[in-house]
C-alpha cells in the first residue's frame, strides 16, 4: 500500500511536506536472504532500492520531487536483519549509506541532487529496536538481566521491554553469549562431538558458506537464544517452519527523501530519543512504533551533503525495472490505493503537529 497527503506552509518559502504511509513488499527480499548463490545483503538492498525507486517515480510524476519538498515515508518498510558469518547488518541502514545504490535509485529520473535518509540517525544495527516478529497475544515482559540495550553490561533486572532494551544488538549478544556458555560447558564435561565423514563440498555449498544466503545461520542463532528467553520477549520461533526473513528485525521505520539543498537546512530534535515500540499493544506480529520529531528549517545550509557516487551499469540494471515506463500509475506493483490522496494539499499552521499513522511530527521553522 502507498498513500498519503501533502501539506504546504502558510507563509515563508512554501516548503511542502508529503507524508506517505507505505507497506513495502517482502517476497524478493526474503528470497535474497535464502538464495545461496547471491550475497544476501546485496540482494536485500536491491529489493528495497527497487521499491524506493518506484516511490520516487510516482512522486516525480505528480511533481512532488522539487527542491522545496520533503517526502516522508513511514510504516512497515520491511527492512530485515541480515546475518553474514559473524557480521550483522540491517538492510535499510546499509542501503541508505550506500552512495552508489542511492545513485541507482535516482538514475535518469531528472531529480535535483538528493537522497533517501532516515529521520532517526542510527549508525549501528545494534541500536535498532526490534519491531518484528512477535507472538500475536504474548507481550514482551522481561529482558536478559546481564545485558543492556545493545549487549553491554547492565545492573537492571526484570525490567519491562522498551525501545531502549530490546534491540538487535541485545538479540545478537544474548545468542552469542548462550552459544559460548554451551561450548564452554561441553568442554568442561569432556563432551566430544561425533566424528563426521568428510567429503569435498559442492560449489553450491561453498557459495552458500561464503554468502551466508540460507536460513541455517538465522535458525542457529534463534536456537541459541533458547525457548525461555524467546518466550519472555514474546518473539516467535517455529523451528520446523522457520525462514530467514522471520528473524527479529526493525521493520517499521520513518525515512524521507529531499533535495540536498533543502536537506542541508533541516535540523532534527527527538524529544523522546527516537523510535518508541509499544510492547503492550498486541494483535499483530509487528509492534506499533511511534516517533516524535521537531523539525526546524534554517535560512541557510547547516552542512554540506556529500555527492553521490556514479552507479555502475550492473547496479543500475539491478535496480531499474525495464517496464517501469509502462506503468503510468504503478498499480501493478501494489503501490497505489483506490483512496490515494498523495496529491491532496492543505495548509499547515506553523508549529502545528501533523500525525500520519504511528508517526507524530512537530514542524516549525526558524
Amino acid at each position: 500500500a502507498f498513500m498519503g497527503r501533502s501539506v504546504v506552509g502558510q507563509r515563508g518559502e512554501d516548503i511542502r511536506f508529503s507524508f506517505v504511509g507505505a507497506h513495502f513488499p517482502i517476497a524478493k527480499l526474503a528470497s535474497a536472504l535464502e538464495d545461496p548463490t547471491v550475497d544476501p545483503l546485496h540482494g536485500a538492498k536491491i529489493a528495497l532500492a527497487r521499491t524506493l525507486r518506484k516511490v520516487l517515480l510516482k512522486a516525480n510524476r505528480r511533481q512532488l520531487t522539487d527542491e522545496k519538498t520533503v517526502i516522508f515515508v513511514q510504516g512497515d518498510l520491511n527492512s530485515r536483519t541480515v546475518l553474514r558469518g559473524t557480521e550483522v547488518h540491517d538492510a535499510l541502514l546499509e542501503l541508505l549509506d550506500d552512495d552508489a545504490m542511492q545513485a541507482a535509485i535516482m538514475h535518469e529520473l531528472e531529480l535535483p541532487p538528493g537522497r533517501w535518509r532516515e529521520v532517526v540517525p542510527y549508525s549501528s544495527v545494534n541500536d535498532l529496536p526490534v519491531t518484528y516478529k512477535f507472538h500475536l497475544n504474548l507481550a514482551c515482559s522481561t529482558f536478559d538481566d546481564e545485558l543492556g540495550p545493545s549487549g553491554g553490561d547492565s545492573s537492571e533486572t526484570g525490567s519491562p521491554c522498551s525501545p531502549s532494551t530490546l534491540t538487535i544488538g541485545h538479540v545478537i549478544a544474548s545468542a552469542r553469549r548462550s552459544a559460548e556458555q554451551s561450548a564452554s560447558s561441553a568442554t568442561d564435561n569432556d563432551i566430544k562431538p561425533p566424528e563426521r565423514k568428510t567429503s569435498k563440498p559442492s560449489s553450491a555449498s561453498l557459495r552458500s558458506a561464503q554468502s551466508g544466503g540460507s536460513s541455517d545461520i538465522y535458525r542457529r542463532t534463534m536456537t541459541d537464544l533458547g525457548p525461555d528467553r524467546l518466550a519472555n520477549w514474546g518473539v516467535v520461533f517455529k523451528q520446523d517452519h522457520f525462514r530467514a526473513f522471520r528473524f527479529p528485525a526493525c521493520a517499521d521505520r520513518v525515512i524521507y527523501w529531499a533535495a540536498d539543498s533543502l536537506a542541508d537546512r533541516l535540523s532534527w530534535e527527538l524529544p523522546r530519543g527516537g523510535y518508541e515500540v509499544n510492547h503492550a499493544q498486541l494483535g499483530s506480529d509487528h509492534r506499533p512504533v511511534s516517533l516524535e520529531v521537531v523539525l526546524r528549517l534554517a535560512p541557510a545550509a547547516l552542512r554540506t551533503s556529500r555527492n553521490l557516487a556514479f552507479a555502475t551499469c550492473g547496479l543500475v540494471e539491478g535496480v531499474v525495472s525495464p517496464s517501469e515506463n509502462e506503468l503510468p500509475d504503478l498499480e501493478d506493483e501494489g503501490l497505489v490505493s483506490e483512496d490515494d490522496e498523495l496529491q491532496g494539499r492543505q495548509s499547515l499552521p506553523e508549529d502545528q503537529m501533523k500525525r500520519t499513522g504511528s508517526c507524530a511530527m512537530f514542524i516549525s521553522s526558524v
